[in-house]
């Protein structure tokens, strides 16, 4: 039977955040059982229509029932109406000339959604969107309100990064890309931007937790119910009062909404320190690497360095020194050796040409065996003859060579080394032994523990440093120790920051040998150069004798440069311009 015919209008429907048919307007009840026969159609109270998915396979559902219709874009609000853009025979159906024609275009393995019409043509990649649309001043203000949107003048063509920010905002505007394209292209842009919250400390806050969230959608509704909360837009990321409750409680709520949890919060300091063994292990250790037949001498030696503080570093250095002088003995007692032995052990060791530091190193190590160990009255220490001392200067580069240095590195962790050893005068192990604890941040200061002979000193924070130091700790999060190896849980190491410089100094076009401690001498000259007294270098350098420090007044320039060369002299006077031209 033919159906009275009668006007029915569809229309594009937001309902229930999803896009779908709307279907509306007066017609014969048996129709309606037509309408209520196509899949998953339903009815809507609030809009007082029908409505169907918004899909091309439902569309062509919908035209095989054979009811006129006609298609208006002026009911809705969420744009033109182009059900995976491909109601081809919309337009005739309608008189509303504006609905455009679209037409499904072949695509690539890596496109998704590539559509043209006259009016509108959007195409996805992993990487971008490109939108090429007729003029229209509404659709231009949305596309410029997009993140790092711009406009191609040579393309003619819109260019938007997909973030899944950017890809909800353009479906729920141009409802581009059917539900299936729409939830893969969303899947897609997730799994290269996961979400991901990261735990870690700074010295720049101190009693503070802070939190940066990552990835598209992460929630921040935990976090905003935290009394005290503050939030840095520039470094974004979280700042909130410490507590181990909040701490907890903040982990366990995004472990169970699933998200990748980096944790930066320092644990106990045993947990970095896992080189710095008991006593015992490391003296079990040391002693192992000794043969038998002098082991002994070797606890009893080690075991009074050890009562006695002596660095590990030191305890190494001078039982190796005892072993090979036992070694050149080989079959007497050393215990009972005289003073004359030690010093032909001596000559013969500086027959070798070995250098100055070596032979007083061995020498310390033979003295304090005889006078803490054996105590034996026959032999005279006093008499053990130290080299004569060498005047050398220290390598020392200008202002200018320390700024190329500096200005030749783009990583951002070797830079912070620099700043700090060159900032403050500090030694290789000195900073390689820093912990994020011993930046005082409010005091402006460095605190340096158990330096070289196991001092304490405080050394100046400058503001450069600082200002390097907020970037750094928003990157890296170091846990414990200031400057974190590869493993991001131990010490930084030497090797590691000598090849830095080295290389550094090389890219700056440096010949000379350069090393870190090259830069704890600039770190002195310089401020002896600009006036700086010499006591307060010594305190800053951890100088125990002010002689030490005194060796800079041979390498500084501010007394030298107040002296008037006598050839200079002559040559103001015109004596050697007359001698040239006579």
């Amino acid at each position: 039977m033919e159906m009275e015919k009668k006007s029915l209008t569809i229309f594009k429907l937001k309902h229930r955040n999803e896009t779908w048919i709307g279907i509306k307007n007066y017609y014969p009840n048996n129709s309606w059982e037509l309408i209520k026969s196509l899949p998953d159609s339903k009815y809507s109270k609030t809009h007082a229509c029908w409505y169907i998915p918004y899909t091309k396979e439902s569309y062509q559902s919908f035209q095989k029932l054979n009811i006129a219709f006609t298609c208006t874009p002026n009911i809705g609000t969420i744009g033109k109406l182009s059900p995976n853009d491909a109601l081809t025979d919309i337009e005739a159906n309608t008189s509303n000339s504006s609905v455009p024609v679209v037409r499904k275009f072949n695509k690539d393995d890596d496109i998704i959604g590539d559509t043209a019409n006259d009016d509108l043509r959007i195409r996805w990649t992993n990487k971008k969107i490109f939108i090429k649309m007729a003029y229209n001043k509404e659709d231009v203000s949305f596309l410029r309100s997009l993140t790092k949107s711009y406009w191609d003048q040579k393309q003619l063509i819109w260019i938007i990064p997909a973030t899944p920010n950017n890809i909800v905002k353009i479906q729920k505007y141009f409802a581009a890309w059917n539900n299936a394209e729409y939830q893969k292209i969303i899947k897609l842009s997730s799994i290269r931007d996961p979400k991901t919250v990261t735990f870690f400390t700074s010295p720049e806050y101190p009693n503070k937790l802070l939190i940066k969230l990552d990835g598209f959608g992460a929630s921040v509704s935990k976090i905003k119910q935290i009394p005290d909360r503050k939030y840095d837009k520039y470094y974004k990321k979280w700042i909130v009062p410490w507590s181990q409750t909040i701490y907890k409680q903040l982990k366990d709520y995004y472990h169970e909404m699933d998200y990748s949890i980096m944790d930066r919060v320092p644990r106990n300091k045993n947990d970095y320190e896992k080189e710095l063994r008991t006593h015992h292990d490391r003296l079990q250790y040391l002693h192992n690497k000794y043969p038998i037949g002098y082991r002994e001498k070797i606890v009893n030696y080690s075991n009074l360095l050890l009562r006695q503080r002596y660095s590990w570093k030191s305890i190494n250095s001078y039982t190796g020194k005892l072993a090979k002088y036992i070694e050149f003995f080989e079959g007497r007692d050393i215990d009972l050796l005289t003073d004359t032995d030690a010093n032909n052990y001596l000559s013969q060791l500086a027959k070798k040409e070995v250098s100055n530091s070596l032979l007083n190193v061995t020498l310390s190590a033979i003295k304090l065996y005889y006078r803490k160990v054996v105590m034996q009255p026959s032999f005279h220490i006093e008499r053990l003859e130290r080299p004569r001392k060498r005047r050398t200067l220290p390598t020392i580069l200008s202002v200018k060579e320390v700024d190329n240095i500096l200005r030749s590195i783009n990583n951002l962790k070797h830079l912070c080394v620099l700043y700090t050893i060159y900032g403050g005068g500090l030694r290789l192990s000195e900073v390689i032994n820093l912990r994020v604890q011993d930046v005082l941040w409010d005091r402006n200061q460095v605190q340096i523990k158990a330096g070289k002979g196991n001092k304490d000193r405080m050394v100046m924070l400058s503001q450069s440093l600082k200002e390097l130091l907020q970037k750094y700790f928003n990157e890296y999060k170091p846990q414990y120790w200031l400057f974190e190896g590869a493993d991001e849980r131990s010490q930084y190491t030497s090797s590691s920051i000598q090849k830095v410089v080295r290389e550094a100094a090389k890219r700056a076009g440096i010949s000379r040998k350069v090393t870190p401690h090259t830069l704890r001498h600039c770190f002195a000259t310089h401020l002896m150069d600009n006036g700086t007294d010499t006591r307060y270098i010594q305190e800053l350098l951890g100088h125990k004798d002010i002689r030490t420090t005194l060796i800079y007044t041979h390498v500084t320039t501010s007394s030298i440069n107040t002296i008037e060369s006598p050839l200079d002299h002559l040559t103001r006077k015109g004596y050697t311009v007359k001698k040239r031209n006579s």
